[in-house]
């Protein structure tokens, strides 16, 4: 099939991957190729996340999407102001009590993948090799299908709280890692960025560090239990 503009990305997206909800209005070209290419890799990669994904699109379509939903769950609820300081990317998630980022015990209804605005900054290339030579991301992670895969990173989380788990314990206390040579100083803001970053690194990292890779091994055997569904709009 040949490409040949954001509606071709649209439609596979959609269609072939079973994303209901997918706006690349805002993108270029190039934009949309590197996140449609990344979510086929993963998808192929662990086909149980195929039906986790409900929306991609711009801040204001997958902010609008949510508020949608909370008021198909309680025509009283207000209309929320979602935000996400300085991210690039950021992956919503809804549960039948309202918005969360990180801890699930409910099932999820509404997952969004969702572009910020830094995402379409005119300098986004300088800031990301800025960012690789501070050490703050790697050369893998400051990438487009990077970012994509730390916030499915952060889903897989979301769902099966694998950062709340004792094998993500047992891992980090298996030895006194230095996070920055391991991963990156982005791991260390915390424990889900930490998961989420190894993530990143361990998909598209061909020669990953020992706890990138005994962290990708653990997100592999709990990827295994993913159950989603998704509520579409």
């Amino acid at each position: 099939m040949v490409i040949i503009n954001i509606n071709d990305y649209e439609k596979i997206l959609n269609f072939e991957m079973g994303i209901p909800n997918v706006s690349l209005s805002h993108l270029d070209a190039l934009q949309a190729k590197e996140i449609t290419e990344a979510l086929k890799i993963i998808f192929n990669k662990y086909p149980d996340l195929k039906d986790s994904i409900c929306a991609v699109g711009d801040a204001e379509s997958i902010k609008n999407q949510m508020n949608l939903i909370l008021f198909s769950f309680n025509p009283n609820e207000k209309w929320k102001s979602f935000s996400a300081d300085r991210a690039i990317m950021t992956m919503y998630t809804l549960k039948d009590s309202g918005l969360i980022f990180h801890g699930l015990n409910t099932p999820i209804i509404f997952t969004g993948l969702c572009f910020e605005d830094a995402f379409f900054s005119n300098n986004f290339e300088t800031i990301q090799s800025k960012a690789v030579r501070l050490g703050i991301v790697t050369k893998y992670t400051a990438t487009i299908k990077g970012i994509v895969y730390h916030e499915i990173g952060h889903l897989l989380d979301n769902i099966l709280n694998i950062s709340n788990s004792k094998e993500f314990a047992q891992i980090l206390s298996y030895k006194n890692w230095n996070i920055l040579t391991e991963i990156d100083f982005h791991a260390v803001n915390s424990l889900k960025e930490l998961l989420a970053e190894a993530f990143s690194e361990y998909i598209l990292n061909p020669n990953p560090s020992e706890l990138v890779t005994l962290l990708g091994q653990l997100i592999d055997r709990f990827e295994k239990k993913v159950q989603a569904t998704c509520f579409s709009t």
